[in-house]
């Protein structure tokens, strides 16, 4: 029987990716946190808000939840966060 090694590294982006732009600040931003729906998903993103707010002053603070972490997120979710947040934080729980 041989042994199969699997490497689970991902190439370097390429120079001509795209990368989103990252804020300098979330000083007055608009941040999104979207939960996926997995159990523990929501605690993770309390707990990364906390953290954040230690350091930083949100504008506003936008928490939705897409319910089926093997779904897309709904449309009218995903319209929503684009519409009033500057950043979103997504997470997956388990």
């Amino acid at each position: 029987m041989s042994t199969i090694v699997l490497d689970p590294t991902v190439a370097p982006l390429p120079a001509d990716g795209v990368i989103a732009d990252r804020p300098a600040s979330l000083d007055g931003a608009t941040v999104g946190l979207l939960a996926n729906g997995k159990l523990n998903s929501e605690e993770m993103l309390t707990a990364l808000h906390d953290v954040l707010a230690d350091r930083f002053e949100f504008g506003e603070v936008v928490e939705r939840n897409k319910l089926n972490a093997s779904r897309p997120c709904p449309e009218e979710i995903i319209d929503e966060l684009v519409d009033l947040c500057d950043v979103v934080i997504t997470s997956s729980g388990d």
